[in-house]
């Protein structure tokens, strides 16, 4: 029988040890690392099953309460696989602390030298927990405690070497080292509590048991034979009478149930399939069959990887490789379903009523605000989240990406935009993620694989997408261009009608940029409506126009060029042409700019805004160019009526001097002729000059006239224009 390792304070073993007093306590999650159930610094390398406090001494002597033991595992392996098979048992290599401890790991494992010892090494057999690793020849334990017993032969001398092995006769119980790499392979001494409180407790998954204490087991080894798994109440696994293979006993049954056929002598810890050769002893199934069956020490937050060892449950699945065989990212299928599964029927709320839907929006930004079309082209992304009581999940992760799952696999819900230019529709494809919202289910040791589990009622299923679309943009340009619109894009649930499936939680965000070429983005709001018994998820976008472009670019040229054409009615009079010009290509000017603008913007059948201004402006200079014809015709007309009266008026006087000249034929009467006609003249210049001065007092008057009626008018609209503008301006 196995001899126990104790301390130096222990008087004289027992030689044999055959059974536990009181039986194991179920396996339990991992205590704090590095602590003992006693407080000696002289105790083996920690074991996770125990409670220590340390003390600042390490090598002192006190007495123990906790015995402990060597299992020897007659299997060469290689260091780091001896150490890495005691690790997966919740122990570690054997390292003796005195002599008395050293000389009885050696008794334990001389029946095993012929199977132990390499052939590429003349005297080592056996592993030991001891390495110099960190300083050549300063020998610790795996957790930096120097050892203060050693011993070593005598032909020992310090090299780079770095793990401890014990050798065999006649160099009884003596130690040497050796590399820790691949090039030896011996057998392995594991260090074991005894006490019912703190041993090591083995579960076997996937036995289907009601009874959960029938698939724990405890190690046990005879002396001179390899270790055994002892059940708790039912089963005990062993090597078969035939060899080269393990067998599951079941002791109520008297007879063998399962076997794991193995040729290396390995043993079968792990996840291993079994072969059945019983009828219904395990989980219902025949002879024959097979069965997966995993056997490990690893605690009910642990994963046990393929080969047995131990890493946390969350790191299953989580895209990182943690087990040595990788098993830990393989069989990572989110997706639980049943077998009756219909992916074309609309689940069943969870609540009475029709299937909540949530939708959570959010605009990344705008590509074009076609303002010509009335088209605003959106870059948005959305995720439709529900549940799916149907479903079941498995090893769900808190960042809900790693949580994918195939689309094609599920129903998921159809949405239709209902006011977007469908051709001109760019989607993404779609990304199906689960939330991990809940703790995950209790645990089903029937199944072989320690998975968590979760609920599909609990736990929602997330459709992500992202659209780039033109919506049409029913937008009200009558204050254009210091207008604001408002903007819906129509979101619509087309898998079912709103009795089986509706929009619940609705929630929009906008991420782009506030301010963009020509508007300023508002609120972004979003409400639940209903359309031909669908429901549909409204959303609003508020633009406010920024008008300064417009300003500067419309009606500032336009005011100078109503000021140009103003400055019209100071030119002369008598200079026409300067005075036409001027205002004809003003106008020409005004309604080049004008056309520009309208051709940017979409005809409507009402009048907006910047329509009235222009057209105010086209007039105010249109009305110049007919007053300065005017002007200048009825100047001209005036000057040819008083230019016919002159002319009467001299052939008048003319037909009076021809009879005067028949009556005095004298020479006295010819001068006094002479003096009659100087004097005439100068009396027709005079009249001559009162009548254009006349005139000309005239025409100032009208100009001034004009003057001051196109200011007042100008004034007069600008007030009642701006008035009405502001009124109506949505800010």
């Amino acid at each position: 029988m196995q001899s126990p390792l104790t301390p130096t304070t222990m008087q004289s073993p027992s030689p044999h040890i055959t059974t536990m007093q009181s039986p194991p306590q179920p396996p339990r999650s991992p205590p704090p690392p590095h602590t003992n159930t006693t407080t000696t610094t002289q105790s083996p390398p920690h074991h996770p099953n125990q409670t220590t406090s340390k003390s600042p001494t390490p090598h002192t002597n006190t007495t123990t309460t906790t015995q402990q033991r060597a299992i020897i595992f007659p299997q060469q392996k290689t260091w780091s696989a001896s150490r890495q098979l005691c690790e997966n048992l919740k122990s570690s290599l054997v390292m003796p602390r005195t002599a008395a401890s050293n000389t009885e790991l050696y008794q334990d494992a001389l029946p095993f030298i012929s199977v132990c010892q390499p052939a590429n090494h003349a005297k080592g057999f056996l592993w030991l927990g001891g390495t110099d690793e960190v300083e050549n020849g300063v020998w610790t334990d795996f957790e930096g405690n120097i050892l203060n017993f050693t011993n070593f032969d005598d032909t020992y001398k310090s090299t780079k070497r770095s793990c401890l092995i014990m050798l065999i006769p006649p160099y009884n119980e003596k130690w040497d080292d050796v590399s820790c790499g691949k090039t030896y392979s011996m057998c392995v001494p594991c260090q074991e509590e005894m006490s019912s409180k703190n041993r090591t407790v083995l579960k076997m998954r996937g036995l289907c048991e009601e009874d959960e204490n029938a698939a724990w087991f405890t190690l046990h080894q005879d002396q001179g034979e390899a270790p055994m798994f002892k059940g708790f109440t039912r089963y005990r696994i062993s090597t078969n009478e035939a060899g080269g293979g393990w067998e599951l006993y079941d002791l109520w049954k008297n007879k063998t149930v399962a076997r794991y056929p193995t040729h290396d002598s390995s043993y079968p810890l792990g996840t291993h399939t079994w072969e059945l050769v019983s009828d219904y002893d395990i989980c219902d199934m025949r002879s024959g069959s097979t069965r997966v069956l995993t056997l490990s020490g690893c605690y009910t937050d642990e994963y046990t990887c393929g080969d047995g060892t131990c890493v946390d449950l969350e790191r299953r699945c989580d895209l990182r490789v943690d087990c040595p065989d990788n098993t830990d990212e393989i069989g990572c299928d989110k997706l639980k379903k049943p077998q009756d599964y219909l992916s074309s029927l609309t689940p069943a709320g969870v609540e009475p009523g029709p299937l909540a839907m949530n939708l959570s929006l959010t605009i990344l930004g705008f590509s074009e605000i076609n303002l010509r079309d009335m088209m605003l082209t959106v870059n948005l992304a959305y995720t439709l989240s529900w549940f799916d009581q149907r479903l079941q999940y498995r090893n769900l992760k808190y960042f809900d990406q790693i949580n994918h799952i195939q689309v094609d696999e599920v129903w998921t819900p159809r949405v239709e935009y209902l006011n977007a230019d469908f051709p001109n529709v760019h989607t993404d494809g779609l990304l199906l993620t689960v939330g991990r919202r809940s703790p995950p289910e209790p645990d089903d040791p029937s199944l072989h694989s320690h998975d968590e589990i979760f609920e599909g009622a609990k736990n929602p299923l997330q459709l992500y997408r992202r659209v780039n679309a033109p919506f049409s943009c029913n937008m009200k340009l009558q204050n254009f261009p210091f207008d604001t619109q408002r903007c819906h894009l129509l979101l619509r649930l087309a898998s079912a009608r709103q009795d089986f499936l509706s929009f619940v939680q609705l929630n929009v965000s906008y991420m782009g940029e506030q301010l963009l070429t020509e508007y300023e983005v508002g609120k972004v709001t979003v409400q639940h409506i209903q359309e031909e018994d669908y429901s549909v998820a409204d959303i609003t976008i508020t633009l406010y126009r920024r008008f300064w472009f417009y300003f500067t670019s419309t009606y500032v040229p336009t005011v100078m060029l109503m000021l140009i054409s103003f400055a019209s009615l100071f030119c002369k009079r008598e200079n026409c042409d300067l005075r036409v010009m001027m205002a004809l290509t003003t106008l020409l000017v005004l309604y080049a700019l004008y056309q520009q603008i309208s051709n940017g913007l979409p005809k409507t059948s009402y009048v907006k805004a910047i329509d009235v201004w222009c057209f105010f402006a086209i007039t105010f200079i249109f009305t110049k160019v007919i007053f300065h014809v005017v002007v200048d015709v009825a100047v001209r007309v005036s000057y040819g009526i008083r230019r016919k009266r002159h002319v009467s008026i001299g052939q008048h006087h003319h037909q009076q001097q021809h009879t005067s000249k028949e009556r005095v034929n004298s020479w006295e009467d010819e001068i006094e002729k002479i003096p009659r006609l100087s004097l005439r003249l100068p009396t027709n210049r005079n009249n001559t000059t009162t009548t254009t001065t006349t005139t000309n007092n005239n025409n100032n008057k009208v100009m001034v006239m004009a003057r001051i009626g196109y200011t007042v008018v100008f004034l007069l609209f600008a007030v009642v224009y701006w008035i009405i503008v502001l009124l109506n301006v949505d800010y």
